[in-house]
């Protein structure tokens, strides 16, 4: 019996092992920034000028999956949107308040777009849901949908946006050992 009980429990464990480590419900981070080589460029403290060049980043995933689409809303306050000229082999169609990218398996850190604003006095550009949808996600190549964090831009007056402390964080749910483990069934 205490044979079969340990062969039952090592099966236990190898299912569940690969469960063990759990992402936060935002699985990728996308961020704003004044910079094209480097994703966390989030202030600067004069405005950028008519017209003003800012570069989108998807700067982080959980890992298993890179991204194929995007949904979500750009919302500006003392700037205006001029409009997003995707980089590399991605696409970006719709308005601000629905601006929908199509991605060919992007990883972290890869800059995807130049966004031009109209910014003379300052301010910020920040992430929402899209308002036809209501959704702020990337749909990942597995084919499942994401929330995403995020990291707007703000400038000169501009406040900045509320944004995520931690982008793509990965927690462990469980934080015994192999010993501990084991030790529950002797």
């Amino acid at each position: 019996m205490k044979r079969f009980m340990t062969i039952v429990s090592v099966f236990v464990v190898c299912v569940i092992a690969p469960n063990t480590l759990a992402t936060t419900d935002d699985h990728f981070g996308w961020t704003v920034s004044s910079s094209s080589t480097n994703a966390n460029i989030h202030y600067s403290l004069a405005p950028l000028g008519d017209p003003g060049t800012l570069y989108l980043w998807l700067q982080c995933s959980s890992g298993v999956t890179g991204a194929a689409a995007s949904e979500w809303q750009m919302v500006t306050t003392g700037m205006s949107w001029g409009g997003i000229v995707p980089t590399g082999p991605y696409v970006f169609a719709g308005p601000q308040t629905d601006l929908l990218g199509a991605f060919v398996n992007v990883g972290p850190v890869t800059m995807v777009g130049i966004i031009t604003v109209l910014d003379s006095s300052g301010g910020n550009i920040c992430f929402a849901p899209s308002v036809l949808n209501n959704r702020n996600i990337t749909v990942g190549v597995d084919g499942k949908g994401y929330p995403n964090d995020w990291r707007g831009f703000a400038s000169g007056a501009g406040t900045p946006c509320e944004w995520d402390e931690v982008l793509c964080f990965i927690d462990a749910v469980e934080t015994e050992s192999w010993g501990r483990v084991k030790s529950l069934y002797r």
